[in-house]
């Protein structure tokens, strides 16, 4: 049987793929768990508009993401934190941190996942963080920790 599958089926298919499968694959598990439909002449019509508006709808996300790493790339973000005499701070800084100042600095809400971070800031200094918004579009800014001033 000849089917489209509407979802990832690991080591069989992608979503989108027509394949041609067993009779009872398709009809047991496939079909009644909403994973392909039989490839009809109306559904791969159907799958055509799917993918189409998929496309139109990846490319303005796209753009808009491209906006948002042009206005962040490069910005600069002051942290006061409490801190030792050695520089190593009380607490952390985090990717949540993070995003909290972007948030207000940018006035968008920018998920803390985006933001690449392999540990936690613990200590003073100037440090370069990579934000990975979409794909193939990142930004870099610069994160400033500071002591705070009792």
């Amino acid at each position: 049987m000849r089917v489209i599958f509407l979802q990832n089926v690991i080591d069989v298919a992608r979503a989108g793929d027509v394949k041609e499968v067993k009779n009872g694959y398709a009809r047991n598990y496939l079909i009644p768990n909403g994973l392909a439909a039989q490839a009809t002449h109306n559904e791969l019509q159907r799958m055509e508009k799917l993918k189409k508006v998929a496309e139109e709808q990846s490319l303005k996300e796209s753009k808009r993401w491209k906006e948002v790493a042009e206005a962040l790339d490069g910005k600069v973000i002051v942290l006061k934190m409490k801190s030792g005499e050695t520089g190593q701070l009380y607490g952390s800084v985090t990717n949540s941190v993070i995003a909290k100042e972007l948030a207000i600095l940018t006035e968008r809400e920018i998920d803390r996942r985006k933001i690449v971070l392999n540990e936690p800031l613990r200590e003073l200094g100037e440090f370069d963080v990579p934000i990975h918004l979409h794909t193939d579009i990142d930004a870099t800014i610069k994160v400033i920790v500071e002591a705070e001033v009792i």
